[in-house]
């Protein structure tokens, strides 16, 4: 009877009934599974159901449509072909109502689920985008940049995205990789986001080939991000291809930019250190990057093609005896897991907090395959247990991985 009423209030005219018929009335027919679940679950959840009949002003599209919205308690329904028709602040309202309603579901849910994750994917984005850059930065080492408005806006320092080919399911699942850096438009607004890869695999052997207009899927924001903690001086410690995540987090310390939907605060700390560390002098990707954030940058490289020849986790623990015992000190570390779990120690003899971003492999980014897994101590008869590092990481107190 629901749907009789909504098709006659649409089609009251023959105009109307046109371009209701030809635009809604395939979808009205293929959604006659909510009636039938109207009949079936009789409990409060559908207590109250409101239909909508309703069209937007010229002003709104460029062309006249009629908007059907069905609300079923607190589900709402909506046709998919007319999604093409709502316009962009309607997208943002939208956005807004489940970013509000994101914390109160997320406390519902940990009362109930031992599962629970703090970080579930609500606010992700899948988009398809070509590539507008995709060049070589070091040796074996490749920058990527894409247009994804929505992402660039939300993203904090330390989370990261899936990206796979759109044109070809081989590999199939995606590939994590952090944001690296995000680019405004004219008008201040982020609006392109770089990723930065080594070529090793299938996946990034072919992306590295792929030449600039290839479409790719990315899925993301993904994963907590670093905490925003005040402190004197912040010591980054990268090894590897884990200086990506570093140069957002070392801007927003320094408050040379903000991140987050709405923008979280900035210039918490004032002084920002990076020590970077790889195999050899080709290896380091990005170094004038870090550079020109005014950062102060220590190299140090296994063969000593450039800085020093040591290691990242020694060069960390000589730069900790020579602050001040007054000067408040951060430590954020991602790399090899044997260097985070040295560069770990290294913070615990010396009493300082320190955060690790988990490099495990990932399937699919939201929770769902538990591929990667890390383990993690907890409070409890277990000492400790698997966790998911897209949705309860990457980033963990290093005190809690059990190494």
């Amino acid at each position: 009877n629901a749907r009789k009423t909504v098709r006659w209030k649409a089609t009251r005219d023959e105009n109307d009934k046109r371009r209701f018929s030809s635009t809604f009335g395939t979808d009205v027919q293929r959604n006659h599974w909510i009636g039938n679940r109207f009949r079936r679950d009789r409990d409060e959840r559908f207590a109250s159901t409101r239909i909508e009949v309703g069209a937007f002003s010229k002003s709104e599209t460029a062309t006249r449509s009629i908007r059907i919205r069905i609300q079923v308690g607190r589900s709402i329904f909506v046709s998919p072909r007319l999604e093409a028709y709502i316009g962009r602040s309607q997208e943002a309202n939208r956005w807004q109502t489940r970013e509000r309603s994101q914390s109160e579901r997320k406390a519902k849910a940990k009362l109930s689920s031992k599962l629970h994750a703090s970080y579930y994917a609500d606010s992700m984005q899948q988009l398809d985008v070509p590539l507008v850059r995709n060049d070589e930065i070091a040796d074996d080492t490749f920058r990527i940049r894409v247009e994804v408005e929505t992402i660039a806006a939300s993203v904090l320092p330390g989370q990261f995205v899936m990206i796979r080919m759109s044109e070809s399911d081989a590999p199939l699942i995606g590939r994590a990789f952090a944001v690296y850096d995000i680019i405004n438009d004219n008008a201040g607004k982020p609006r392109w986001i770089d990723l930065v890869y080594l070529r090793k695999g299938t996946f990034t052997r072919k992306l590295a080939a792929s030449p600039l207009g290839t479409h790719v899927t990315l899925w993301g924001p993904l994963g907590n991000g670093f905490a925003d903690r005040p402190c004197d001086r912040l010591i980054m410690a990268a090894g590897g291809i884990g200086q990506t995540p570093m140069l957002l987090l070392g801007r927003e310390a320094l408050g040379t930019q903000s991140f987050g939907l709405p923008p979280r605060p900035n210039g918490w700390a004032s002084n920002v250190e990076l020590i970077y560390g790889a195999r050899r002098a080709g290896l380091l990707a990005g170094v004038e990057d870090f550079r020109a954030s005014q950062f102060e940058v220590s190299l140090c490289t296994d063969d000593g093609s450039a800085g020093q020849a040591r290691l990242v986790p020694d060069v960390l623990a000589e730069r900790l005896a020579q602050i001040p015992a007054d000067e408040s000190v951060r430590v954020a570390t991602c790399g090899p897991e044997i260097m985070m779990e040295k560069v770990a120690e290294v913070c615990e003899a010396s009493g300082i907090d320190c955060q690790v971003s988990m490099e495990t492999p990932m399937a699919c980014g939201i929770g769902i395959c538990f591929s990667c897994v890390a383990q993690v101590r907890q409070e409890g008869p277990m000492e400790w247990d698997y966790k998911r590092t897209c949705v309860e990481g990457p980033i963990f107190d290093s005190k809690q991985i059990c190494w």
